[in-house]
This record gives structure tokens, C-alpha cells and sequence, in this order.
């Protein structure tokens, strides 16, 4: 009888917490839980630009740069200064060098052109032919989405001196996805 009386208590008891469970996970009056979004509404037109979304809290869409979505009609995109577009800044060479072989490729690039601490760099002669490739390589720890040093060298024959090409630094793209793919180009003269 004894055991009986138990289960029923410890079955009444795994019922209660069930229907709390499920009532706090489809609840949209808990934040972070359940479809919030249904109680946002720009029914007024008051949101009108990328902060004040953030504000009223209406989804962003991790993207670069973020945007933050009111409706399917209505969005707004995060606004990024010129400085902070620049996901690479090449220090050596600079544009029109001239160079000699074999040539340091320096500078700084964010975390997101790496993968597992490196991108190439591909030389090209004056009709659009690879003469080289180099591996450049992350001088700090390059999991970050802050900009970290590189550093790499290239060589290129005799033949090309006298000459000028174009230096293409390519971002690491593990997935082969064209759309990933992101470069920088800096012409150079071959001394």
C-alpha cells in the first residue's frame, strides 16, 4: 500500500513538472523563450533605422553587416565606417613597388581571411599568368575577428625582371564557395 501511494505522488508530481516545463518553453511573455516576436509590432512605423530595431528588439541576422529584421518587408542594415569595412591592410609591398626576388608580403588582416593560420598570395605576370604562389601566415593567434599580423615571402624567376604583374592576396575559403571568397590585388614591377 505503502508503494503504491508513492508512485501515485511521484507521477502527480512528474505531471506538475511537465505542464511547467511546456508552459515556460511556449510562453512568448518570457524573454528568450518561445516566439517572442509575436509581441513586436511596428504597427505605427516608428522604427526607422538599424538602432532603433535593436532597441525595440527585433531580430538581427548575424551577417557582415548585421541586419535587423522587422518584417519580411522590412529590414535594416547596420551602417559600418569605411575604416572598419577594411578587412586587410597590406604593408608591404605597396601599390606599384618595385620589387625583387624573393619579396616580403606583409600586414594585417582579420581573423576571418585565416584558416588554421593561413591564406595565399598568387603572383601574376603582365598577361594574367601564375608565376608564384606563397603561403602567408598569421604571426598571432588569428581566431579572433580582430586584425592579425601576416607574414610571407614569394620568389619569382629572372625572366619576369623588367616587367610589372599583380600580386593577389586570397583569403583562405575552406568551402569553396565563390561568394566567400575575397581578395586584394596590388600591381607590382619585377626588378
Amino acid at each position: 500500500m505503502y508503494d503504491n501511494s508513492m508512485r501515485k505522488i511521484l507521477f502527480i508530481v512528474m505531471i506538475i513538472v511537465a505542464a511547467g516545463i511546456v508552459g515556460w518553453i511556449v510562453s512568448p511573455e518570457l524573454p528568450g523563450i518561445g516566439d517572442n516576436q509575436a509581441n513586436l509590432s511596428d504597427s505605427d512605423g516608428s522604427i526607422n533605422s538599424f538602432e532603433e530595431c535593436i532597441a525595440a528588439g527585433f531580430p538581427v541576422q548575424e551577417s557582415h553587416p548585421q541586419r535587423c529584421i522587422v518584417s519580411d518587408e522590412k529590414s535594416f542594415t547596420e551602417e559600418i565606417s569605411e575604416e572598419a569595412e577594411r578587412d586587410i591592410i597590406v604593408s608591404a609591398p605597396l601599390i606599384d613597388a618595385r620589387v625583387t626576388s624573393p619579396f616580403q608580403i606583409s600586414g594585417s588582416a582579420t581573423g576571418s581571411w585565416y584558416f588554421e593560420g593561413n591564406f595565399s598570395a598568387e603572383l601574376y605576370d603582365n598577361e594574367g599568368n601564375v608565376i608564384a604562389t606563397a603561403v602567408l601566415t598569421a604571426q598571432e593567434d588569428w581566431m579572433t575577428e580582430g586584425m592579425v599580423p601576416f607574414q610571407g615571402e614569394i620568389e619569382f624567376e629572372e625572366q619576369y625582371i623588367g616587367s610589372s604583374g599583380d600580386l593577389i592576396l586570397l583569403s583562405a575559403n575552406p568551402s569553396g564557395i565563390s561568394e566567400n571568397q575575397r581578395e586584394i590585388s596590388i600591381s607590382v614591377r619585377f626588378e
